[in-house]
């Protein structure tokens, strides 16, 4: 058992959905009646089976929408009784927050880590990468803003298989699952592998990343979303799945600068899978053109659906924007649309007072 600092707020929200005011999804109504019963993941049992889906859908811009919205998750002390955690690349950097109860805290490496030159600058592409891992996984997220890895490695969700970071064989261009992480080096090696883009992230001078004898690379080109993961790995009752962008975003205006990124990356390298790059543009406008209906009616038979998406007025930034003044624009567009999901403004859950200098 624990204490429940918002437990009138989350009972306002089950009052608000038994009135039908606002109704909440059938996910959602599960893991708030779970903090208020006082769940413990890997102890009690209700019968249900509820996973959390990060998506990389938009790249960085995405990702600090997904962090917005996980930042109300952890106030609301949901991020506490969630079974699954699943995603892509830096979304599982998110996801690895959000478990932790670090997410309003960390939020700060948006606009500031990521905008480190040593980690990412633009100018080192096509001659040298543009993004270096090593420096993000083993310096920023060790000392700046440190995750706590060996929590993530005693959870019962990475005992029980449920905490997964996706990412891509490079050689079959299929999704990969890893989990199950002994340590802290294990953990960190997979992240660097899931975020790995050839071209792009800075590893030594290879075309993909090796993590227990498989050559890895970024987990979006696979699964952007980690519906797919989720589904075939943890067989969830209840899917949260959230998106970066609002449902209906037309991404045909960047179709063409990513395709060329990738193919750029690759063959820079002489990476003789190409093929990839193909799956990769084929499959991001596939998942883009279509999460809506993806996660809303194609899984309906596998899992009960809650998507979170911001609200349509943000902005379409491109995938590698790293202006500080726009990623806060999108954690906050996460965040009010999180809020929305519950039937909350900022009057109910105003913002962290952390973020009072974005």
């Amino acid at each position: 058992m624990y204490l429940v600092p918002n437990k009138k707020l989350l009972e306002k929200i089950l009052a608000r959905s038994r009135n039908k005011k606002r109704a909440l999804t059938a996910p959602l109504h599960v893991l708030v009646r779970r903090v208020l019963d006082g769940y413990e993941v890997g102890k009690d049992d209700d019968g249900n089976t509820v996973a959390v889906c990060t998506s990389t859908i938009g790249a960085l811009p995405a990702s600090a929408v997904n962090a917005g919205g996980l930042a109300v998750f952890e106030q609301l002390d949901l991020n506490k009784v969630v079974d699954a955690w699943v995603g892509p690349s830096t979304a599982s950097i998110n996801n690895i927050f959000a478990m932790t109860g670090s997410v309003v805290s960390g939020m700060r490496i948006y606009p500031e880590v990521l905008n480190d030159k040593a980690f990412f600058n633009m100018l080192r592409y096509p001659v040298g990468p543009v993004a270096d891992l090593a420096y993000l996984v083993y310096e920023h997220l060790d000392n700046t803003f440190p995750l706590s890895w060996d929590e993530i490695v005693k959870s019962p969700q990475n005992k029980a298989g449920n905490f997964i970071t996706v990412a891509t064989d490079a050689c079959s261009g299929e999704a990969v699952a890893l989990k199950n992480f002994e340590n802290k080096p294990s953990l960190q090696a997979a992240q660097v592998a899931a975020m790995f883009v050839p071209g792009v992230s800075q590893y030594g001078t290879k075309p993909s990343f090796e993590y227990k004898g498989q050559r890895l690379a970024e987990g979006g080109i696979s699964d952007p979303t980690g519906v797919l993961t989720a589904v075939k790995e943890v067989d969830p009752t209840h899917l949260v799945a959230m998106n970066g962008w609002p449902v209906g975003t037309n991404w045909n205006q960047y179709a063409f600068y990513e395709s060329l990124a990738v193919y750029a990356a690759i063959y820079a390298y002489g990476w003789k899978h190409h093929e990839l790059g193909v799956k990769f543009s084929g499959q991001m406008a596939a998942y883009r053109k279509t999460l809506g209906e993806l996660t809303l009616e194609a899984w309906q038979d596998k899992a009960l659906i809650s998507l979170f998406a911001p609200a349509n007025t943000l902005p379409q930034y491109h995938f590698l924007d790293h202006d500080p003044d726009h990623l806060w624009e999108c954690v906050m567009a996460g965040y009010d649309g999180a809020l929305n999901q519950f039937g909350l403004t900022t009057d109910d859950l105003p913002v962290p007072k952390l973020w009072s200098f974005c």
